[in-house]
C-alpha cells in the first residue's frame, strides 16, 4: 500500500517540479533582461501558452519536461555567465535525450565566444565539459562502447571530452583563439565521421529503412511543421506560431550578451521545430517576450 502511494506521489509531483523549474530559470532569465516588468509578462505569456502543458501534466512521466528545464539551465549560466553550470546543463540533457543536440549545440557555441574576451570563463567550461562526458557515460549510458547515433553513447561522450578538452586547452593561447577554435570544430566533424558516419544521416540512420518509413508514419511530433499544420491546425497556431511570434519580440530586448543568447537558443528552437514540430518552440521562446525594454 505504502508503494502505491509513493508511487502515485511521484507520478503527480515530478512533472510539477520539473513544471516549477522551468517557470523559475524563465522568470530569473527575463528578470536579468528586463526586470520584475518583464518577468510579470514572461511568466503570464507562459502559463497562456497552452502548448508548454502536455509534458508537465501530473501523471505523465517523461523526459521532455526534464530537458526543458535542463537547456533553460544552460541558457540562465550563459546568461548570467556561469560557466561550469552551463557545461553542466548540456552534458547532462544530452544524457537525459538527444533532442537536447541542437540546444547543446548553441550553448557551446556561446561559451566558445568567451575565448574572444574572456578565456578563463571558456576555460572552465571546456574542462566541465570534459570530465563530465565520460562520467555521464560510465554512469548513465548503456552504450560504453557502440558508437550509437539515438541514445548518448561513446560517441558523444568522446565528442563532449575531446571539445571541451579542446575548449580549454585553445583558452590557454594568447592570440588566435577563434580561429583554433574553427579547426577544433573541424577536428570533432572529422573525429565523428569516422566513429560513426551514418550518425549524419539522423538519429535513425542504423534502422531499416521500411521499418523507419512505418515507424515516423506513426509519429506526428517527427514531421515538418507543413504537415503537421494539415493534421492539427490549432496546435501549430498555438506553438509554433507563438513562437515565431516570441522570437521576432527578442529584437526589441536591450542589447548585449544576455539578449544575443537568448535570439540564439530561440532561432535554434524554432528550427528545430520547424522541421520537427514535436519539439515545441513555444516552450522555449515565450522567455523573449518578457525581454522588451519598458
Amino acid at each position: 500500500m505504502a508503494a502505491l502511494v509513493s508511487e502515485r506521489f511521484a507520478l503527480m509531483a515530478w512533472p510539477l517540479l520539473c513544471l516549477a523549474a522551468v517557470l523559475a530559470m524563465l522568470a530569473r532569465i527575463a528578470f536579468v533582461l528586463g526586470g520584475r516588468a518583464a518577468m510579470i509578462t514572461v511568466l503570464l505569456l507562459a502559463l497562456l501558452c497552452t502548448e508548454i502543458y502536455g509534458g508537465f501534466a501530473p501523471g505523465n512521466i517523461d523526459h521532455h519536461g526534464l530537458q526543458m528545464a535542463l537547456m533553460l539551465a544552460a541558457l540562465l549560466a550563459l546568461v548570467e555567465q556561469r560557466p561550469i553550470l552551463a557545461a553542466a546543463a548540456v552534458a547532462l540533457g544530452l544524457g537525459v535525450g538527444l533532442e537536447s543536440l541542437p540546444y547543446a549545440l548553441a550553448a557551446t557555441a556561446i561559451a566558445a565566444l568567451w575565448l574572444k574576451d574572456d578565456a578563463a570563463r571558456a576555460g572552465r567550461f571546456g574542462l566541465s565539459l570534459a570530465v563530465l562526458a565520460p562520467v555521464l557515460l560510465l554512469a548513465a549510458s548503456a552504450y560504453r562502447a557502440a558508437p550509437v547515433c539515438d541514445s548518448y553513447s561513446v560517441l558523444h561522450a568522446v565528442l563532449l571530452a575531446v571539445g571541451g578538452g579542446g575548449i580549454a586547452g585553445i583558452s590557454r593561447l594568447s592570440r588566435h583563439r577563434l580561429v583554433a577554435f574553427a579547426g577544433l570544430a573541424a577536428v570533432l566533424l572529422a573525429l565523428a565521421a569516422l566513429m560513426n558516419p551514418a550518425c549524419f544521416a539522423g538519429p535513425y540512420a542504423g534502422m531499416d529503412a521500411r521499418i523507419r518509413t512505418i515507424f515516423l508514419a506513426r509519429i506526428n511530433e517527427a514531421r515538418p511543421v507543413w504537415e503537421f499544420l494539415q493534421l492539427a491546425p490549432s496546435q501549430t497556431v498555438g506553438g509554433f506560431l507563438y513562437a515565431v511570434f516570441a522570437l521576432m519580440l527578442c529584437l526589441f530586448a536591450p542589447p548585449g550578451r544576455a539578449r544575443n543568447c537568448v535570439i540564439v537558443f530561440a532561432a535554434a528552437a524554432l528550427a528545430v521545430a520547424t522541421f520537427q514540430i514535436g519539439v515545441s518552440a513555444s516552450q522555449f521562446c515565450s522567455l523573449c517576450r518578457g525581454s522588451r525594454r519598458r
